[in-house]
């Protein structure tokens, strides 16, 4: 689950379990990302977070989550049925595929 503070009660941000080596992401654009779990669902997402909400950025799987930052963008590693693991980008505000890397690999 996703915490806050400040400083005197401490709250759940939303239902979400944090990635399963802990957490893991990164900040991008004054937001926190990192990859999470609604637990009735069990698929990892990437999420995004300012401390008070948190809110799925993509429909896209998390394989693992390493990302890269650059530019404007977030570049992560990510899987959807129609194209298997695949790059991704984000700039916050929308999410494409970066290419088909692997043609015909769809695998969730």
């Amino acid at each position: 689950l996703l915490w806050q503070t400040d400083g005197n009660a401490v709250t759940q941000v939303p239902n979400i379990e944090i990635g399963r080596d802990g957490f893991s992401g990164g900040e991008f654009g004054g937001l926190r990302y990192l990859d999470g779990l609604v637990p009735q669902d069990e698929i990892r997402t990437l999420w995004r977070t300012d401390g008070l909400t948190a809110s799925v950025v993509a429909n896209v799987q998390a394989t693992d989550f390493e990302y890269a930052i650059v530019g404007d963008s977030l570049y992560f590693v990510g899987s959807d049925s129609e194209f298997g693991n695949e790059l991704w980008k984000t700039t916050g505000s929308t999410t494409t595929r970066v290419a088909d890397l692997h043609p015909a690999a769809a695998t969730l």
